[in-house]
């Protein structure tokens, strides 16, 4: 039999809850994101994103990786939906009267 001390079990004990309340913040983490897509942009284009927590200088960041979507998505607020289009480096607001021909001119 295997003698393990108080203090080791200890340590264990608390590492282990350690990594129990990491990965517990993981999945509530990846479940507030997939619940703000729902939300903002819809359900049907979440197959389009994956989030990678990644821990940075002793802190977790979430980095998001968007493909390209063969459909249109919209940013819905409270107040609005807004149509978004990459322009280098930013996204810029599309005017409702451009949208379609934007959209028409992508496929």
């Amino acid at each position: 039999m295997i003698h393990i001390s108080r203090i080791k079990r200890r340590q264990f004990t608390r590492d282990l809850l350690l990594v129990l309340l990491l990965l517990s913040a993981d999945d509530k983490c990846r479940l507030h994101f997939k619940n703000l897509i729902n939300q903002h942009i819809g359900a049907e284009l979440y197959k389009y994103l994956s989030l990678s927590l990644v821990r940075v200088d002793g802190r977790q960041i979430g980095v998001v990786s968007c493909s390209r979507s063969s459909e249109p998505a919209c940013l819905k607020t409270a107040k609005s939906e807004d149509f978004y289009i990459r322009n280098g480096p930013s996204s810029d607001a599309l005017p409702v009267s451009k949208v379609m021909a934007y959209i028409q001119n992508r496929r």
